[in-house]
C-alpha cells in the first residue's frame, strides 16, 4: 500500500531510482570535442537516459557536444572508431547529445537508448 501511494502521489524520488532523475532538474554542463577520420570508422552510442540528435554529414569531420547532468558521458575514440556512452550508476544522469559523423567515412553506425529519444540525419547514405 506504502509503494502504490508513493506511485499515486506522482513524486519525483521515482525518477532518481530509474537514474534519470526528473525533467528540468538539476544543472547541466558540457562535454565537447571534434576531430576528423582518414579511414572507414564505426560509430557506437550507449545513452542510458536522454536524447540523442545524430547526423550524418558530407567530409571527414566528426562533433560531439553532450549536455548532461551528474557524470559526464566517456568518449570512446580510436582510429577506427568513436563512441559515446552514458555514465552507469544511479541518481542524475539526464544526457543531450548533439552527434555529427563524417559521411565519407562511416561505415556503420550502432544506437543503443533506454529511456532515451534518438533523432536521425542523414545528409548522405553511410558507407556510400
Amino acid at each position: 500500500i506504502a509503494a502504490g501511494g508513493i506511485l499515486a502521489s506522482g513524486t519525483t524520488w521515482i525518477g532518481n531510482v530509474g537514474g534519470c532523475g526528473p525533467l528540468g532538474s538539476g544543472t547541466s554542463q558540457r562535454f565537447e570535442d571534434d576531430g576528423t577520420f582518414s579511414q572507414p570508422i564505426s560509430a557506437a552510442f550507449d545513452l542510458d537516459c536522454g536524447s540523442i540528435d545524430l547526423s550524418v554529414e558530407p567530409g571527414d569531420a566528426w562533433r560531439i557536444q553532450a549536455d548532461y547532468q551528474g557524470e559526464p558521458p566517456t568518449l570512446e575514440l580510436s582510429d577506427q572508431e568513436i563512441g559515446l556512452r552514458s555514465p552507469g550508476g544511479f541518481g542524475l544522469r539526464r544526457q543531450t547529445w548533439t552527434v555529427t559523423l563524417p559521411g565519407d567515412h562511416v561505415e556503420s553506425i550502432e544506437v543503443s537508448a533506454n529511456a532515451g529519444i534518438p533523432r536521425w540525419t542523414a545528409a548522405r547514405t553511410v558507407g556510400g
